[in-house]
């Protein structure tokens, strides 16, 4: 859910944001997340940080579900078109156009 600036601070914005990002992953911060956390574990790889690591990815993706239905119930089938078009976390369409255009 995309929250807006304004001068009176944060407001909710009652559009779903497809575009930018959000064209190629339903959830860029968690995206972002699971990259910290792997490229954390690769520089510490010690027992307690891939737990922990393996821990908040489980939260992460139980947290998107939850959100997901909250959007579902606010924008119904344009949430479920943009949904189908859309992975949930990785943006995998990018690296399947650059690997076919790197082909070509």
């Amino acid at each position: 859910m995309k929250l807006k600036y304004s001068a009176s601070g944060y407001e909710n914005d009652d559009k779903l944001v497809t575009t930018g990002i959000y064209r190629y992953t339903r959830n860029p911060m968690y995206f972002g997340a699971t990259l910290l956390i792997l490229g954390w574990f690769m520089v510490l790889p010690f027992t307690f940080i891939l737990i922990s690591s393996i821990l908040f990815l489980f939260l992460l993706y139980f947290t998107a579900k939850a959100e997901e239905k909250q959007l579902s119930e606010k924008f119904g089938t344009k949430y479920y078109s943009y949904k189908r078009k859309t992975p949930l976390f990785i943006p995998y369409k990018i690296l399947y156009k650059k690997i076919n255009q790197q082909r070509r």
